[in-house]
Parts: structure tokens; C-alpha cells; sequence
């Protein structure tokens, strides 16, 4: 059991097993420290949240729960980019489909998108 923080100082760690373990140890709770902190520095940094003026602990509250709720959205504003942008391909080639089986005709060209 490791009874002391070594943050920093994984380094100096000697290149032994106990070493190793506890440089393993440091790296999984460094893990778990950049993960928490992660959604701090989004409101600090992309929403200018750094000074705190005290108008109620209801208000103030109801402040901090919306600016994680979007900090959430931010952190993953790229995998719902690339969802969205699938869907939409998905939708666009049900319709020509569709146009290409009422109308009986072949389509005149294919675009870049339809050759992905």
C-alpha cells in the first residue's frame, strides 16, 4: 500500500518492482485527476468562468449545473459531429433511393458523398 504522494516525482522512481508498481499506481490516479479536472478548465477557459460574484446560492447553483451541462456537451462536440454527419449521409441515400425506385430512373451522376 502506498501511503504518500508522489505526484511529480515519477522520475525518481527506482527502476525496480516496487518502482514500477508504484509508478503505475501515480499514472492511474493521474488518469482520474486529468478527467475531473478536465470539465474545470473547459468553463474556465472556453466560458470565461473564473470570478465568482455571489447572487444567491440558488442562482449560483443553477449557474455551475448549466455551464457543466454544456462543458459535457463541448467534450464530446466532435463525436456528435461525426454521428450527425453519418445520419445525414444515411438519410441522404435512403432519399435517392427512394427517388431512384418511384421514378424508375438512374441517377444522372454520383456525388462525393455517395462514394464513401
Amino acid at each position: 500500500m502506498v501511503c504518500c504522494d508522489a505526484t511529480g516525482k515519477r522520475r525518481a522512481l527506482r527502476d525496480t518492482a516496487a518502482g514500477r508498481l508504484r509508478d503505475r499506481i501515480e499514472h492511474l490516479k493521474a488518469q482520474v485527476r486529468a478527467r475531473g479536472e478536465h470539465a474545470f478548465r473547459v468553463i474556465k477557459r472556453q466560458f470565461g468562468y473564473v470570478k465568482v460574484r455571489y447572487r444567491g446560492l440558488t442562482k449560483n447553483t443553477a449557474q455551475l449545473h448549466t455551464l457543466f451541462a454544456l462543458a459535457n456537451i463541448w467534450m464530446v462536440r466532435r463525436q456528435l459531429f461525426v454521428q450527425d454527419s453519418c445520419a445525414r449521409r444515411a438519410a441522404r441515400q435512403r432519399q435517392s433511393r427512394r427517388l431512384t425506385a418511384t421514378t424508375g430512373l438512374l441517377r444522372p451522376f454520383v456525388t462525393a458523398s455517395d462514394r464513401k
